[in-house]
C-alpha cells in the first residue's frame, strides 16, 4: 500500500514537474484564470486585500485583475512577465492600476493548485495565501446558487492569533449551514466550540465553480452579531474546499464542504 502510495505520489509531482518546466512560462498561465485565496497579509498593508480572493484573468500578453471581499481593492489591465521559470515555481511581475509594481510566486502543488506570495517592487511582504487555476475549457459545474442548499462544512482549520483554543470551533467539527432563498440562512454546528447562529449573506460567482459570500452572522446565545468573507471552490457538482476569515481574520476557517438540496 505505502509502495502504491509513493508511486502515485511521485507521478503527480513529476506530471506537474513536466508540465511548468517543459512550457513556456507564459504558456502556463495563457487562457487560463487563477484564483488567489488570501489567507495572510502585511501589517497596516493598504496597497492589497487582506480577505476575500483575487480573480486574474490571463491570456498572452496582459492579465485582467480584480479583487472581492475586502474594502481594500486590486485591480489591473497590465501586462506581465515572468521572471522565473523552474520546476513547480513561478516568479510574475505586474502594475495595478494604482501604479505599483507587484511582485508574485507561484509554487505548484499539483497541476491546478498552488501556494502564492506577493511582494512589492522592493521586496517587502505584502500578502500570501492558496490559489486555483482555471483552465479555459474547464466545465463550471458548480450551481448557480445554494439558495434551498444545505452546506456541510468540515473543519480542517481552525486558528487565531488573538482567542484561545476552546473559545471557537475546533479542527474536525461540523457545520451544517441552510441557505434561503430570502438571502437569509441558519446553521448549526456539531462539536467542541459551535454554536448555532443565523445571519444574511450574499453569494457571487466570481470564476468557474468559485463563490465569494459576504454574511452578517448573529449568534442569538451570545446576542453577538459579526461579518464574515468565504471563499468556496467547487470540485464536482456537490463538493469542493472552502476558506473563511471570521470578522477580519479574527479566526481563519476552512476546510472541505457538501452539499446537498434542503427538503421543503
Amino acid at each position: 500500500m505505502h509502495i502504491k502510495k509513493s508511486l502515485s505520489t511521485f507521478a503527480l509531482l513529476f506530471t506537474t514537474f513536466f508540465m511548468i518546466n517543459h512550457a513556456s512560462a507564459k504558456d502556463v498561465f495563457h487562457g487560463k484564470t487563477l484564483v488567489l485565496v488570501v489567507e495572510a497579509v502585511a501589517e497596516n498593508s493598504t496597497l492589497h486585500p487582506s480577505q476575500g480572493a483575487i480573480v486574474q484573468k490571463y491570456d498572452r500578453k496582459k492579465v485582467l485583475i480584480q479583487s472581492f471581499g475586502d474594502d481594500i481593492e486590486l485591480t489591473a489591465n497590465s501586462r506581465y512577465r515572468i521572471t522565473r521559470n523552474r520546476a513547480r515555481v513561478l516568479k510574475e511581475r505586474f502594475e495595478d492600476n494604482n501604479g505599483n509594481e507587484l511582485i508574485t510566486k507561484y509554487v505548484f502543488t499539483s497541476k491546478y493548485k498552488g501556494d502564492w506570495t506577493r511582494f512589492t517592487d522592493d521586496n517587502e511582504y505584502l500578502s500570501s495565501g492558496h490559489f486555483y487555476s482555471i483552465p479555459a475549457n474547464a466545465t463550471d459545474f458548480a450551481p448557480e446558487s445554494h439558495d434551498e442548499k444545505t452546506v456541510v462544512l468540515s473543519l480542517l482549520l481552525a486558528k487565531s492569533d488573538v482567542l484561545e483554543e476552546g473559545t471557537y470551533p475546533n479542527q474536525g467539527t461540523v457545520v451544517l449551514q441552510s441557505y434561503q432563498n430570502d438571502l437569509t440562512y441558519t446553521g448549526q454546528g456539531f462539536g467542541p466550540g459551535t454554536v448555532s447562529h443565523e445571519g444574511t449573506f450574499s453569494l457571487k460567482k466570481i470564476a468557474p465553480n468559485t463563490f465569494i459570500e459576504e454574511t452578517i452572522q448573529t449568534i442569538p446565545d451570545f446576542n453577538y452579531t459579526a461579518p464574515y468573507v468565504m471563499v468556496y471552490h467547487y470540485d464536482n457538482s456537490f463538493s469542493g474546499t472552502w476558506y473563511q476569515m471570521f470578522v477580519d481574520g479574527l479566526i481563519r476557517f476552512g476546510g472541505n464542504f457538501t452539499t446537498y438540496t434542503t427538503a421543503p
